[in-house]
């Protein structure tokens, strides 16, 4: 996976306006909180991803005993707080992060490499959601964006 890359880094460098970090991305990894969240072999693995390596990234998930989502900040901060012993102090952040779709034609080229990550993220919420039902305090700080926007 290297050589092929250090081949189009080379590539890029002369072409002015090249974006070397998403192509050079795409190029190494798919998929890519799929390979972090089950580690060992499937991490490492030549793209794409199997359906094996997402059912593992689903298990490993379902371990943890906290799930926060960046664009639920203020509740996951809530939780990891509630679960220290801890009470919040003072307001959390519980402003809107701004999303936005992804592009048709970036999703038609490259939507299946990040296919398996939409899938983890949306368990990732529901896991999530889960754990807010034991805390209205934190609930009421969730701002619920649609999973799949950025």
């Amino acid at each position: 996976r290297r050589l092929p890359a250090a081949s189009l880094l080379q590539q890029e460098s002369a072409t002015p306006g090249g974006s070397i970090p998403s192509r050079l991305e795409l190029l190494l990894d798919d998929n890519y909180a799929v390979r972090m969240l089950c580690g060992g072999a499937v991490h490492e693995q030549e793209r794409p991803v199997s359906l094996a390596g997402r059912d593992c990234a689903l298990r490993s998930l379902q371990r943890y005993a906290l799930v926060g989502l960046v664009e639920e900040q203020a509740a996951s901060v809530c939780l990891l707080m509630r679960s220290l012993g801890l009470r919040p102090q003072g307001a959390l952040d519980a402003r809107e992060i701004h999303t936005y779709p992804v592009a048709p034609d970036f999703e038609l080229a490259h939507g299946s490499k990040y296919a398996m990550d939409l899938a983890l993220h949306e368990a990732a919420g529901r896991h999530l959601a889960r754990q807010l039902r034991d805390s209205p305090e934190c609930a009421q700080l969730r701002v619920g964006i649609a999973p799949g926007t950025r």
